[in-house]
């Protein structure tokens, strides 16, 4: 499945996935500065305050969430504190990473990064052979975790987070070894094979490496455009097809990939919008996209709808379906 449009939402206009992640790799030279005061983040890292909503302190969440397939599944509200990034994410109870805090815990709390990365990998199907070199294997329950990318796509979105926040929280080395093992599973056995577009235009080109991004758009036929910085900006933002920079037919193409991060799904059918990279949409825009959440980054429009507006079964782990509705946000 291909998409027919490359462009994503963040900072409140529509920007191409491309623009994005070479944006992305500069370290987002013309977003808002740090702020000092804000501190959230980090106190969630030295385990002093719980995530929000409905979370719990990040040592309680390594411990008594691990394998918890369902809770991890349903709960929309906790990746945005484990994995922490510069753009602010649809669920407003979390704060966008600070440059301050970002240095305090790439110095002082990337063991309780790790122990997050494991976490998600084993929830995905997969395990981190050595925290040295970042090799990614396969688990012994892989089948589980393969099956669930493969029809909830929202967690694409999820997995470019943590690709991004690794990149920020100084653990840049483990993104390589995870791309390779991605590419290697949606393009050579196909086992992911729903997710190739995210990881050919939103995986792989949050590498900050030149040479190891292109050496891997190499080694799996990926198209190099995915992984070259783009051209010069000649004046106003590239949307999809309109003037506002929002596909007018947002109903169908709200079904594109937003999505390297939410869905449950069937066959692809045409699609634009692509992902709005796990950093921004506004509420309004926020049931679309749960909605648009699919394998490969997209889901029908009519299915988009019912998956929005449908109340989640009730979450393992103390949240109530009432709560876990409220949740219709990944990234």
């Amino acid at each position: 499945h291909t998409h027919t449009h490359d462009t994503t939402y963040t900072m409140g206009s529509m920007q191409s996935a491309q623009q994005d992640a070479y944006e992305y790799r500069q370290g987002y030279p013309n977003d808002v500065g740090d702020d000092p005061q804000q501190s959230l983040n980090l106190q969630f890292f030295k385990n002093e305050i719980p995530s929000q909503p409905d979370g719990d302190y990040i040592d309680n969440i390594h411990k008594l969430w691990w394998g918890n397939y369902h809770l991890l599944e349903m709960h929309h509200g906790y990746v945005q504190w484990l994995f922490p990034i510069k753009r602010q994410g649809m669920n407003c109870d979390s704060q966008r990473l600070m440059s301050h805090e970002a240095e305090v815990i790439s110095m002082h709390h990337q063991d309780r990064l790790l122990r997050s990365y494991e976490l998600m990998l084993d929830f995905y199907g997969m395990r981190l052979v050595s925290r040295e070199t970042g090799e990614v294997q396969r688990s012994e329950d892989y089948k589980r975790g393969f099956s669930n990318l493969q029809d909830s796509p929202h967690n694409y979105l999820r997995i470019t987070r943590i690709f991004k926040s690794l990149g920020e929280l100084g653990l840049e080395r483990l993104k390589e070894p995870w791309a390779d093992f991605l590419l290697s599973e949606t393009k050579v056995t196909k086992k992911l094979s729903r997710a190739t577009d995210s990881a050919e235009r939103y995986w792989l080109p949050t590498l900050r490496d030149d040479t190891a991004r292109f050496r891997l758009a190499r080694k799996y036929g990926v198209d190099e455009v995915h992984v070259t910085d783009p051209a010069p900006a000649t004046g106003r933002t590239e949307s999809s097809n309109s003037s506002d920079g929002w596909n007018s037919n947002s109903d169908a193409n709200v079904t594109e990939q937003r999505l390297d991060d939410p869905g449950q799904v069937q066959p692809a059918q045409p699609m634009d919008v692509a992902q709005r990279t796990q950093d921004t949409a506004p509420p309004a825009v926020m049931a679309a996209d749960a909605a648009a959440q699919r394998p490969d980054d997209a889901a029908p429009a009519g299915q988009a709808v019912a998956e929005a507006t449908a109340t989640p079964p009730a979450a393992a782990g103390g949240i109530s379906s009432q709560t876990a509705g409220k949740h219709q946000y990944d990234v």
